[in-house]
């Protein structure tokens, strides 16, 4: 479970929460039928800045994919490994990145 987890258990709604640093997905069916989910999509910064230890961060990002004849949003997490990432049928890597 991820940290928004309370969000969508006390308040029954979809969230996808930024500048938290770490990654997670929570998902809930309400007891009539809706389906809410919780995520977390991660950091593009230093997992190891000066100013405090780090704890769970982790590097990745979400996608929003909206679909104008749904008039809904469908996010899409993308974990990053070692400065790579697969997104869109392609391996994405960056070169000289230190976390």
């Amino acid at each position: 479970m991820c940290d928004s987890d309370r969000f969508v258990d006390t308040y029954g709604e979809n969230i996808v929460q930024a500048h938290v640093h770490s990654m997670g997905l929570h998902n809930r069916t309400l007891a009539h039928g809706r389906e809410v989910m919780a995520m977390e999509g991660g950091c593009l910064c230093t997992l190891y800045p000066h100013y405090c230890r780090q704890r769970k961060w982790k590097h990745g990002m979400v996608i929003l994919h909206h679909n104008k004849s749904l008039g809904a949003c469908f996010p899409e997490q993308v974990p990053i490994m070692n400065g790579r990432f697969f997104y869109g049928g392609k391996l994405w890597e960056a070169k000289g990145v230190t976390t």
